[in-house]
């Protein structure tokens, strides 16, 4: 992937938006994963000036401010990660990634009614296995164990085959002490 999206931005440097953005959050996905700190800096500034020139190529694509929210909130730079969420919303208020990393923003700062209410918004807009299956979490870390039970069966439902909902769900049977439900997760 890397070799075709950076063939693309050089022989098309001014109209390779898309290739801008996919090479940066292919750098993203290495900053995310590495543990080598020089490695994990030149990923981070990689990622970044490529999501940025997308940006600065057509400002009204909303799949960069995603992708740089994404990479600044894994940063630690929350602020700035949420006024790119913030933009894109005014561009797609529809899109779904959006909400979640509003979300996830807020749980990390431990501000659960929000992170709920964006949580709830992602159900809405696009009710997935995974969309259930983050706001169970949510409901869990907020002390709705029964609330976050149901939400994981309802994330199982839609897909059988991730084991991630039947162990969060099969964590918290075992939790409530209802063994034998637990057991058949």
């Amino acid at each position: 992937d890397v070799s075709l999206w950076r063939d693309e931005t050089e022989k098309e440097p001014k109209t390779a938006i898309q290739a801008y953005n996919n090479l940066g959050y292919i750098y993203y996905g290495k900053y995310a994963t590495t543990q080598n700190q020089a490695e994990r800096q030149n990923y981070y500034d990689s990622a970044y000036y490529l999501i940025s020139r997308a940006i600065s190529l057509k400002p009204n694509y909303v799949n960069p401010y995603i992708a740089l929210g994404d990479l600044l909130r894994s940063a630690g730079k929350y602020a700035d990660a949420k006024k790119n969420y913030l933009e894109g919303l005014k561009m797609l208020p529809n899109e779904s990634d959006l909400y979640i990393g509003l979300a996830v923003l807020y749980v990390v700062a431990k501000n659960m009614d929000s992170a709920g209410i964006y949580f709830r918004k992602v159900l809405e807009l696009k009710p997935t296995a995974e969309a259930h299956g983050n706001y169970a979490n949510y409901l869990s870390m907020t002390g709705k164990d029964d609330s976050a039970i149901i939400e994981y069966g309802k994330a199982i439902s839609l897909t059988k085959d991730n084991y991630v909902p039947y162990m969060n769900r099969g964590i918290l049977l075992k939790k409530h002490e209802q063994w034998d439900a637990a057991s058949h997760d």
